[in-house]
């Protein structure tokens, strides 16, 4: 839902009619699972996506004659079916989709739960109604989505969950780049330096907030969850080390740390003496980032938020 949200919002305050498309289900290599949006306007226009481009042009006429009936429809893609392979979907996966019509009393709700970066439980009703609808309650046990088939009508239970945030310690150059990417993959990103000729507004004007503190009174000035990955840039001992401890003390699901194999070697051997379990050590990526050889900042920051995607995306699996 968030990366159709503003999108949503912005419809309403038009007053445009329009369709939400749901992945409901995927069998082999579809490019989008089970829980994708893609949100569609009586003009055609449209946000998100649910195949990666292979079907939306069908699926934009299909949700258009949705608005028109104001009827769902439920519609399934692959290469079994001639008509999707007319419209491309060729990378040997099927889905299957509904297509509900939006009540904006419904599902604003849900749009201002997303907006407060809260956690957002919501259901569609694959019925005739479609409709779309906030879950008050919170849902801890299960994997989403899912549908709930013993129910009638059967629902499809989806979760928004809350903004993920990058933590950055140091305010040097892949910081920038790293800010960059981060901003494009909608984390919200936090810069802790005590140094303010290095972290301030005018070198990181799209950073969501920034602490000129040590690392042990910018940390307590933040609130870290399983939702939170810390990347440590200063290669200055006397910040890095501290923030290392504190962020192993934390539930940060990523905590990397930039340095050759030497300087983390130094590093560990200090945090052991500061009384880190060595167990606790496995936990800090370092060398930071993914192997691609990077050569410069950019390519470093590229390396970091690739490792950062990979961990977040194999906790999720």
């Amino acid at each position: 839902m968030k990366d159709i949200h503003k999108t949503l919002v912005k419809w309403k305050e038009k007053g445009d009619r329009a369709a939400l498309v749901t992945v409901i289900k995927t069998w082999g290599s579809s490019p989008r699972q089970a829980g994708a949006h893609m949100v569609v306007n009586e003009t055609g226009e449209f946000d998100g996506s649910v195949s990666g481009g292979c079907v939306e042009s069908a699926v934009i006429q299909e949700a258009q004659m949705v608005i028109q009936t104001q009827k769902t429809k439920r519609v399934k893609f692959g290469v079994s079916d001639e008509a999707a392979w007319d419209v491309g979907l060729a990378c040997g996966g099927e889905i299957e989709i509904f297509i509900s019509p939006v009540k904006w009393t419904s599902i604003t709700p849900i749009l201002d739960m997303v907006e407060k970066r809260e956690p957002c439980w919501y259901q569609i009703s694959l019925d005739e109604i479609g409709e779309i609808s906030l879950i008050t309650d919170e849902i801890s046990d299960k994997n989403f989505p899912y549908l709930e088939s013993e129910t009638s009508p059967e629902k499809l239970i989806l979760y928004s969950p809350p903004d993920s945030e990058i933590i950055i310690i140091g305010g040097v150059n892949i910081t920038q780049h790293l800010i960059d990417f981060s901003t494009v993959l909608g984390y919200k990103t936090t810069i802790i330096d005590p140094r303010k000729a290095f972290a301030n507004q005018k070198r990181f004007p799209k950073a969501d907030k920034i602490l000129n503190l040590w690392p042990e009174d910018g940390f307590s000035q933040i609130k870290i969850s399983r939702n939170t990955a810390i990347v440590i840039l200063t290669h200055d001992d006397k910040i890095d080390i501290p923030a290392i401890k504190l962020a192993l003390g934390s539930s940060a699901f990523y905590i990397g740390a930039l340095g050759s194999k030497k300087t983390q070697a130094r590093r560990n051997s200090a945090l052991l003496d500061m009384g880190v379990a060595p167990e606790e050590l496995d936990r800090i990526h370092g060398p930071i980032g993914l192997d691609i050889d990077a050569r410069n900042p950019l390519e470093i920051a590229l390396s970091i938020i690739a490792e950062i995607t990979l961990t977040a995306n194999k906790m999720e699996s």
